[in-house]
């Protein structure tokens, strides 16, 4: 995983995520998505209900089963 970088959020991003709840961060996992996806992917076979795509599909704790997050990882 990268190295984690300080940001400031600026007045326009407060204000936003004052009105509604998130702030939307274009690229920010750009260079962690190729093993985000793997261990998401890997992650799916170990639950009872499978997804189809017809409906959201949740995972609670889904940290526990990722190893990448954990330390683990790339």
């Amino acid at each position: 995983m990268g190295g984690a970088k300080a940001m400031k959020l600026t007045e326009e991003q407060l204000a936003f995520f004052d009105a509604f709840g998130f702030i939307k961060f274009a690229g920010l996992l750009r260079d962690e998505i190729s093993w985000i996806t793997e261990e998401f992917e890997a992650v799916f076979p170990m639950l009872e209900e499978q997804h189809d795509g017809s409906k959201r599909t949740m995972i609670v704790p889904f940290v526990d089963p990722v190893r990448a997050v954990r330390g683990g990882g790339n």
